[in-house]
């Protein structure tokens, strides 16, 4: 397990900052932990901007019905798009933009 890895295990995240949680919890976690480590969960690098797309992914997975499973989670992305670049800080100073 790299360094990352471990300190990824670590990480807790705040759940959906500023947003109800509903059934998103584990992915707004999720998505905390890519902002932090700038890796996915198997220690695979990854830009912003794919982070984004699968905490996108990850919401459209976990919600019942129409409005919650589609339109919420593009509602949630377009905001950490807009609003989510100062809290995109990888743990590794050479860190990928997105």
């Amino acid at each position: 397990m790299s360094h990352l890895q471990t300190l990824r295990s670590k990480i807790q995240g705040d759940g959906c900052t500023c947003a109800p949680e509903l059934w998103y919890h584990a992915c707004c976690v999720e998505h905390d932990r890519c902002y932090t480590t700038g890796e996915d969960s198997e220690g695979a690098r990854m830009t912003r901007a794919e982070a984004d797309a699968r905490f996108r992914a990850c919401l459209q997975r976990c919600a019942p019905g129409l409005i919650s499973s589609f339109a919420l989670p593009w509602v949630y992305w377009a905001a950490v798009r807009a609003f989510g670049r100062r809290h995109w800080e990888p743990l590794d100073s050479e860190s990928m933009t997105g």
